[in-house]
């Protein structure tokens, strides 16, 4: 699997002490992906900039991926104060297989598929990664592991998109 050789290593839930992708803080390096589920065929960073977004790499064979989904689904349906985009990153050796998680999983909101090249730029180096980046673009918080719902609500009320329901 080119994603185990990318990463050889799995996140335990809420990883404390493991460091994965780009640093808070820093514009990260921008990226095109195809996506395999929404309403675009590709996703481009900074075409989104002005919006915060909320990143989660992935990929199907990690448990904690699949626990961290529900959660990070919750808050992509919710109500918020101002526009927040949701996307899940899938490293999986195959498109098909990132299609398979949106059926397996009901993820919500478009699914990307990185052939490893984002994930090795962005130093991905555990999995579930989920990536906070505010509306100008530089990222806000970088967890590993299951989000609990309580952290990810308060950082997305960091970037301006607080729940309201």
């Amino acid at each position: 699997m080119l994603s185990c050789a990318v990463f050889g290593l799995v996140a335990a839930a809420n990883a404390t002490n493991v460091s994965s992708g780009p640093a808070a803080g820093v514009e990260p390096p921008d990226f095109e992906l195809p996506v395999v589920f929404g309403p675009e065929s590709s996703f481009r960073l900074t075409q989104h900039r002005g919006t915060p977004i909320v990143i989660e790499v992935f990929s199907t064979w990690c448990d904690y991926c699949r626990r961290s989904t529900p959660v990070i689904a919750d808050a992509a349906l919710a109500r918020r104060r101002s526009e927040v985009r949701f996307l899940a990153v899938n490293v999986d050796d195959s498109q098909a297989e990132a299609a398979l998680a949106v059926t397996k999983w009901g993820i919500p909101y478009p699914v990307a598929w990185d052939d490893g090249r984002v994930a090795w730029t962005w130093r991905i180096s555990a999995l579930p990664t989920v990536i906070v980046i505010d509306a100008s673009g530089r990222v806000s918080h970088v967890g590993v592991g299951r989000p609990e719902p309580e952290d990810l609500e308060n950082w997305l009320a960091g970037v301006g998109a607080a729940r309201i329901d």
